[in-house]
């Protein structure tokens, strides 16, 4: 006798009519038409379930994560309805054809993230993630009214909000196995946290010269958006400080990007090796150049070389935990001299986010001596 363990009760059926009336924000036609997809849909996953006599597999409990996650694909099925034909009637037979798509998605991607591609993937509570994860959601979740999306008003603040989404988007691609892309996203961390670390040692001087060329790059790339007096007079104040550099008209997008390093103190006039570019100009500045030959190894994968077809997995996970953690603790510290004044005045928060930063530093020791200890097993084998 076969198991019926799938079934839509009236109890279960209107758990989740609440659950969209309260999550999903959905006009009542539009929540009607969702249990309809949604009900066709099952009809389908049944039929698929008799046939491959698969009923004993499923327990109570995901049997209603079956029921939700269905739900969740009859309600996609809808949106790209709407947005694909706006203010078109669903007919009987689209709807059919929605429920029919729905139910092949769930079957498709059910498995996805426990396929054996990604069969070693993070969890989201390993130490290893949710502590980093912690620490950026916390500095983040105070930084965020902080940035407006104004660069006149808040560009510190809001460079360290891309940053603390950057790192939490590293942490997400991890626990979905995607190690390759996690180490790549490094090199944009890096970067990030080079050029935020010259915007604060630099003081307004570099602040605001930095502003100053994001108003060049707006010129350059947006033309459209300004009147010929605007652009004219821009430009030639460009040309003007370019000129002063003693630099040619084939260096003004490298000067536009990098030209307010030349306002930082640290910037010296009489070295020669000095360029407008990132590692012989940002990273340099910053101090971090101890990092180029991993920066480079992560540009290599970034623009699809042989080196992205081949690379190990297993070495870009154990690599990127640790320089992420490395990254992301200068780049707390840095936040929290840049905050210094709010958290001298809150100071229970100063005390969580120190406690977080001590957690992540000790997961960072742990996982720099895993690097190295991989480090010195390849040089034993090599000299073997």
């Amino acid at each position: 006798m076969e198991k019926q363990l799938i079934q839509l009760t009236p109890e279960i059926l209107q758990y989740l009519t609440d659950f969209l009336v309260s999550d999903k924000k959905l006009s009542k036609n539009d929540q009607d038409l969702v249990i309809r997809i949604f009900k066709s849909a099952l009809k389908n996953l049944l039929d698929v379930y008799k046939k491959q006599k698969d009923f004993d597999k499923f327990n109570n409990q995901e049997v209603l994560y079956l029921f939700s996650e269905l739900l969740d694909y009859s309600l996609g099925e809808l949106q790209c309805f709407n947005l694909l034909h706006p203010n078109q009637a669903i007919t009987s037979e689209a709807e059919d054809i929605l429920a029919q798509r729905a139910s092949d998605k769930f079957l498709l991607l059910r498995n996805a993230d426990t396929s054996p591609v990604n069969d070693n993937n993070m969890d989201y509570y390993d130490p290893r993630i949710s502590t980093l994860r912690a620490l950026e959601f916390y500095l983040e979740s105070i930084n965020r009214p902080l940035a407006h999306t104004n660069p006149t008003v808040s560009l510190i603040n809001d460079i360290f909000e891309t940053i603390f989404r950057k790192i939490a988007g590293y942490c997400k691609m991890m626990t979905l196995g995607l190690y390759p892309d996690g180490f790549v996203s490094w090199r944009t961390l890096h970067e990030s946290e080079c050029i935020v670390s010259l915007l604060i040692s630099g003081g307004d001087q570099v602040r605001y010269s930095y502003i100053k060329h994001i108003a060049y790059n707006n010129a350059l790339r947006n033309q459209s958006f300004f009147s010929k007096e605007e652009l004219d007079k821009t430009f030639e104040q460009l040309k003007n400080e370019m000129r002063d550099h003693n630099l040619k008209s084939k260096d003004m997008k490298k000067f536009i990007e990098y030209g307010w390093l030349y306002d930082h103190p640290k910037y010296d006039p009489n070295d020669v090796l000095f360029k407008l570019n990132f590692r012989d100009g940002v990273e340099k500045l910053s101090g971090l150049s101890e990092y180029s030959k991993i920066y480079e190894g992560a540009s290599e994968i970034a623009h699809s070389s042989s080196a992205f077809f081949y690379v190990n997995d297993a070495s870009c996970k154990d690599i990127s935990l640790s320089i992420v953690y490395q990254s992301a603790i200068r780049i707390s510290e840095l936040y929290l001299t840049y905050m210094k004044d709010y958290f001298e005045h809150n100071q229970e928060k100063k005390k969580k986010a120190l406690l977080f930063l001590s957690d992540a530093k000790t997961i960072s020791k742990y996982l720099d001596a895993q690097v190295s200890n991989i480090e010195v097993s390849n040089d034993d084998q090599e000299e073997n």
